[in-house]
């Protein structure tokens, strides 16, 4: 799964969501950012100050957005 540079900001679809989500939570856990999946709340998430929060979720931002291409 690399991203190509002919097509930088492809558009998610049907076809291709699937792997890049899966993906995308791989990535998030592997950074310890798994709180950051909507899928995944638990009570450390409710512990934790706004600064933590606002901090964890700007790195979960960056690791979504440097995600390669889906295809």
């Amino acid at each position: 799964m690399s991203s190509s540079a002919s097509k930088p900001n492809e558009i998610l679809t049907d076809t291709n969501y699937v792997m890049w989500e899966s993906n995308t939570r791989m990535a998030l856990r592997r950074n310890g950012l798994q709180d950051h999946d909507a899928a995944m709340k638990t009570e450390a998430v409710v512990r934790r100050s706004p600064e933590e929060w606002k901090t964890a979720d700007m790195k979960a931002l960056t690791v979504v957005a440097k995600m390669p291409s889906p295809t």
